[in-house]
């Protein structure tokens, strides 16, 4: 299999993107003059997706819940 330079540029997008490095930073780190391009190569993570939905309805549930107990 052969890989290109610009594979790396997908990876590191998406790996910044999993660690928490922000799209400034990530945008800055491969020299593109606005965060749209950055943003086209991160690649999204179901799992990750999945668990920040599972945190907002539990967040989102527990306000309600407190909410309406008062």
């Amino acid at each position: 299999m052969w890989l290109s330079w610009h594979v790396f540029r997908h990876t590191h997008a998406t790996l910044g993107e999993q660690i928490g490095m922000a799209l400034s930073d990530r945008q800055a780190q491969m020299g593109h003059g606005d965060v749209q391009m950055a943003m086209r190569y991160t690649h999204s993570d179901l799992e990750r997706r999945r668990a920040a939905i599972e945190t907002m309805s539990t967040r989102l549930m527990g306000e309600v819940e407190g909410n309406s107990v008062n």
